[in-house]
């Protein structure tokens, strides 16, 4: 009889689809409380940088938290504060790449969307739910979009590209630098405007999305190794940033000992002391930093070279190449690399490689570990 269940079960199991057991993305970066819900009936779990979520998750952005998801063909979500997002289907056929499908819906919230090779190569693949009623189809697009569900009330930018906002009752076309709103019911679409005629909270709004720092570049990615890099660059920034404050505070130390010293304070020799255990607490930050980096700089070529493999293959699976992300004003700094073509300059943590970002314009990047500074305070994609 136990012989029999076992059997069942593995047959209904084989039956499923592949994509029910793969990843569908991965926590690129983020700030604050990120969680997850594998389905409706799971509880919450806690997600940080590096994590790999599955199709059919719903993450959730708590207040003052932000995230950035990368999807397997490229795909960024980029989830601001207060968001409920889900990954309602989502698969992707790097050998047949017109079979795949990205589904997803915002509950609540908002997001900047990128279309990665999925939308690129079939337009119709790519659905973005909006409420109950709204749906948002692109052309090649990276645009913004909100849920007032209070007022029911959605609101849709189109940065590069341009972008398909759809009700029960219309659709509108929106290109780039316009935008336009619709309600969840009662009314079609509202008239296609000018972003130079938005509200202000909108144009900051946008403007904040476009200049997001760490954003990925839009190629297609391996999503261990990937997640390995941003995993092992966010560890490597926190040992960094421990590693200054150590030796601010040894710097402290030894100051307060020479003052000491020069004074004949009675208690010079403790001061002097205590300044040797500051300088060797530093040391020790400073040696950790250099190994965390170092391993962050390995990672990160392994995730490199996985997602040029990546991009070959969509591209052998008949995969089109998507439009690079728009990028903000300003300088910027991050870490970045690419699989497309192209070069730049740039600085940030770490050293700046000369790589192969996807479209030209995304700024310094490339095989090295370093940041590239982008066309705005955003960074420049990154690899993976």
């Amino acid at each position: 009889m136990i012989g029999t269940v076992r059997k069942i079960v593995l047959g209904l199991f084989l039956l499923l689809p592949a994509a029910a057991f793969a990843a569908a993305g991965y926590i690129h970066d983020m700030t604050g409380t990120v969680t997850v819900l594998a389905n409706p009936n799971s509880n919450p779990r806690a997600l940080s940088v590096g994590d790999l979520v599955d199709s059919g998750s719903t993450i959730r952005t708590a207040a003052g938290s932000t995230a950035i998801i990368k999807f397997e063909d490229g795909q960024i979500m980029v989830l601001r504060p207060g968001t409920s997002f889900q990954i309602t289907d989502y698969a992707y056929n790097k050998e047949r790449v017109s079979q795949s499908r990205a589904v997803f819906r915002l509950i609540t919230g908002g997001l900047r969307f990128v279309t990665g090779v999925i939308g690129a190569t079939e337009k119709s693949a790519f659905r973005l739910a909006v409420g109950p009623t709204v749906t948002i189809g692109v052309r090649g697009s990276d645009g913004y979009v909100t849920y007032e569900e209070a007022v029911g009330l959605i609101t849709a930018a189109v940065n590069r590209g341009a972008a398909v906002l759809t009700n029960d009752l219309g659709e509108r076309i929106i290109a780039a630098n316009q935008f336009a709103t619709a309600p969840t019911r009662g009314a079609p679409p509202g008239l296609v405007t000018s972003m130079a005629l938005a509200p202000k909270p909108l144009q900051d709004a946008v403007t904040q999305a476009l200049n997001v720092p760490n954003l990925p570049n839009n190629t297609p990615a391996s999503l261990q190794a990937s997640g390995a890099a941003a995993l092992a660059r966010a560890q490597a920034d926190l040992s960094a940033a421990r590693a200054k404050e150590a030796a601010a505070a040894a710097a402290k130390a030894a100051a307060a000992a020479a003052d000491a010293a020069a004074k004949k304070d009675a208690n010079a020799q403790a001061l002097a002391a205590a300044a040797k255990v500051a300088q060797d607490a530093a040391q020790a930050a400073a040696d950790l930093a250099k190994t965390n980096d170092d391993r962050a700089k390995q990672t990160l070529n392994t995730a490199v070279n996985a997602a040029v493999a990546a991009n070959q293959q969509a591209i052998r699976g008949g995969g089109s190449q998507a439009e690079p992300p728009a990028q903000g004003t300003g300088t910027g700094t991050g870490t970045g690399t690419g699989t497309g073509t192209g070069t730049g300059t740039g600085t940030g943590a770490g050293t700046s490689g000369t790589g192969t970002p996807a479209g030209g314009a995304t700024g310094g990047s490339g095989g090295g570990s370093g940041g590239g500074g982008g066309g705005g305070t955003n960074s420049v994609p990154s690899p993976s």
